[in-house]
């Protein structure tokens, strides 16, 4: 049986959805949000790992201007909300969104 999509959501994040700086809530791109949907529907988003789910919303937090933060202390990427980036991790983030193919 099909997770639901919060349950996929709330394993994905466990608790890792705040900025590395200040700790608060980090937006995440609505295209993000819409492209997990599909993942979802067609029932893929059930067959990757947490950690690739939580990717995809770390990618759409860098569509929505976070920067990148440093990395935790298990080397996992994290994000710095758009108000505490620092202007090299603006850019660090903008040259990886770059590159990102658009979510179509």
């Amino acid at each position: 049986m099909p997770e639901r999509f919060s349950e996929i959501l709330r394993a994905a994040l466990a608790g890792d959805n705040r900025c590395a700086v200040c700790g608060g809530d980090v937006p995440v791109s609505s295209r993000s949000v819409e492209q997990a949907q599909k993942l979802h529907r067609e029932g893929h988003l059930e067959r990757m790992d947490p950690e690739g789910v939580r990717t995809l919303l770390l990618l759409g937090s860098l569509d929505a201007g976070c920067g990148i933060a440093p990395a935790d202390a298990a080397g996992r990427l994290r994000v710095a909300c758009p108000a505490c980036a620092s202007s090299d991790e603006l850019a660090v983030a903008a040259s990886m969104t770059d590159s990102v193919p658009a979510w179509a």
